[in-house]
């Protein structure tokens, strides 16, 4: 397992990944801020980052409102198709979520296909990314 050192608010997503009912590995299987060798890993896995960070000031004299922008990358096996629904269905489950992080709009991008080096090596994951908003507006 790697995750090392992440601001706070990936690890506050790392736990409502790992809440979601189409997560099946668990948190140990979200990483920051990368990869350990994928040779022999039980895949879904993923990987979680913090793309932008934010301040909206709302009132004078009040502290402005947080917000801005993560990434959760998903390696997964199986068709485009079927890692395209698992990253669809991983941030449905996200954004119904109550408590925890305020999801602001969000998408999931397209599987990538493995390169034919992957392919040779018998190592056939796909990757989708996840680009998730968060904050209170003011």
């Amino acid at each position: 397992m790697s995750f090392t050192d992440p601001p706070a608010i990936l690890t506050q997503l790392r736990t409502q990944l790992a809440a979601c009912a189409g997560w099946a590995n668990g948190s140990g299987a979200v990483h920051y801020p990368d990869l350990p060798a994928l040779a022999g890993a039980t895949f879904p896995l993923a990987v979680v980052a913090e793309s932008s960070r934010t301040f909206d000031t709302y009132a004078d004299g009040a502290l402005p409102l947080g917000g801005g922008s993560m990434q959760v990358v998903v390696y997964a096996t199986g068709s485009v198709g079927v890692v395209e629904e698992l990253g669809r269905t991983i941030l449905s489950q996200l954004l119904a979520q109550f408590t925890g992080i305020p999801f602001r709009p969000s998408e999931c991008g397209l599987s990538s296909d493995p390169s034919p080096a992957k392919v040779a090596g018998a190592s056939e994951y796909r990757a989708v990314t996840l680009t998730i908003g968060w904050g209170l507006n003011g």
